[in-house]
């Protein structure tokens, strides 16, 4: 199926995106001051803007800042090379408990090499990248998920002459919005999502960014195409100095040796700064559509929410700062009978950055969970953090349990404690081109889940080193 074609079965609402946008653009003011942080997605990093080798690299904190360029170095031809390595150490224990071939999959010495080239002539500009990746001290080590070698990006965007707000990317790209938690590059994993298609851009006055987009989604560069495609509205506004809007509405065809589902997703996040020593962020999504089984029969209607909220307190601590965020996330499944009784209550997650919303050990997945938790940051000003995340997991019973293989626990319909988990991170950053990563994961189940599962607690400690230049 081409991606530039929408199914025939279900049409996005055109009438539902014009006066979506219609009406975000009349919220935005003319004379804000403050303009939208960079892009989520740039095409070239700027690891490749600097040179292969050339010992500076960009965080997720730096700005970018730099004297526009003249008409003559617009008109000439620049190109860069970037390269990354990626070390990783992982030892599970007890994982495969909750997550069947877990141990065999995490437990290993990783390794991922991506090279890349970008070039940039007048309105043109593009990027390929080429990622190689394997696993040591095993003969298998989750193979399907370890693609030798893959072609990470292969993107060209064009630049309108005449009108500087419009330009358009072809070809295999990499997509994060918002914090993730729809569409994010899933770059923790040996493979990250990446997406084939089109996205046409459109910029008002450098506060409003609109993104049609028509791709097929992969979780990574060798998957096969599994009839997967996505279509949609992303927008990104700021109607105010102190706060941020997203605005989206997706169509997804998710094809599966089972039939497929058609889906409509529908959401806000709202990014609030009011102080310096304050924040809070606020993301709720309804999703609708049916799902048709093998042969297109037995049509199925499907209703399904996700929400998460967070509200963070800052403040300076020696040559730092340190931060508390208390959050809360929600993504509905518990099965709902329909007068015909054709109806279920679930949600299908999109392509999230799994370890942003379900925690360091993605144990579980976004359907029939709810998680209440808190988040305690400390960064320092010479590029060293350390998180830890602390979250309670609950599921409604008499319902599959997410992500353990279909298992139900018996009650009255409830929520239901599954555990506790506790994730510490630390970062280090080396000479502003490396990073040295150390995670380490506890999960305690609950009394109830403990009897199924047969383990007191399940753990994971990694150490990763990854270079760029």
């Amino acid at each position: 199926m081409s991606v530039f074609c929408a199914p025939t079965l279900r049409r996005l609402p055109a009438a539902l995106l014009v006066t979506s946008a219609l009406l975000f653009l009349r919220a935005i003011p003319t004379l804000a001051q403050v303009p939208l942080p960079q892009t989520p997605t740039p095409l070239v990093s700027e690891q490749g803007r600097a040179g292969l080798l050339a010992d500076v690299t960009q965080t997720a904190d730096d700005e970018v800042a730099g004297a526009a360029p003249t008409p003559a170095e617009e008109a000439a031809t620049r190109t860069a090379l970037d390269a990354e390595f990626r070390l990783r150490a992982s030892v599970p224990r007890n994982l495969a408990a909750i997550e069947p071939g877990a141990d065999v999959v995490r437990s290993a010495v990783f390794h991922r090499e991506r090279l890349g080239a970008s070039f940039a002539r007048g309105p043109v500009d593009g990027r390929v990248q080429l990622q190689a990746s394997g696993a040591f001290g095993d003969a298998n080590p989750g193979a399907l998920q370890l693609p030798t070698v893959g072609l990470q990006q292969a993107v060209v965007r064009l630049q309108s002459t005449s009108h500087k707000w419009v330009s358009a990317e072809m070809g295999r790209m990499v997509l994060d919005y918002g914090a993730g938690r729809m569409i994010g590059a899933y770059d923790f994993q040996a493979a990250s999502n990446v997406f084939d298609g089109l996205r046409v851009r459109m910029s008002y006055q450098k506060f409003l960014d609109v993104d049609l987009l028509a791709v097929k989604l992969r979780r990574n560069s060798t998957e096969p195409d599994q009839d997967r495609n996505l279509f949609g509205a992303y927008i990104t506004g700021q109607p105010h100095q102190r706060l941020r809007a997203d605005l989206y509405v997706l169509y997804q065809v998710d094809g599966t040796a089972a039939g497929h589902a058609y889906l409509t997703t529908m959401g806000v996040r709202l990014d609030w700064r009011p102080l310096a020593c304050l924040s809070g962020e606020i993301e709720a999504a309804l999703q609708v559509g049916d799902q048709d089984k093998q042969g297109h029969t037995e049509r199925q209607s499907l209703v399904g929410s996700a929400f998460y909220g967070e509200l963070a307190g800052h403040m300076a601590a020696g040559r730092g700062h340190v931060s508390l965020a208390p959050f809360t996330q929600f993504y509905s499944g518990a099965p709902t009978q329909g007068a015909d009784g054709q109806t279920a209550t679930a949600w299908r997650p999109l392509y999230p950055s799994l370890d942003q919303v379900v925690g360091f050990l993605q144990l579980f997945q976004q359907t029939n969970l709810w998680q209440n938790g808190g988040r305690l940051r400390w960064k320092a000003r010479q590029n060293v953090g350390l998180d830890v995340d602390a979250r309670v997991s609950a599921s409604r019973d008499n319902a599959p349990l997410p992500g353990l293989g279909g298992m139900t626990l018996p009650g009255d319909g409830g929520w239901r404690v599954l555990g506790s988990e506790v994730d510490v991170i630390a970062r280090w950053q080396v000479l502003r081109s490396s990073e040295i990563f150390i995670g380490a994961g506890v999960f305690v189940p609950s009394d109830g889940l403990k009897t199924y599962i047969g383990t007191n607690a399940s753990s994971q400690l990694l150490a990763q080193w990854t270079s760029r230049f």
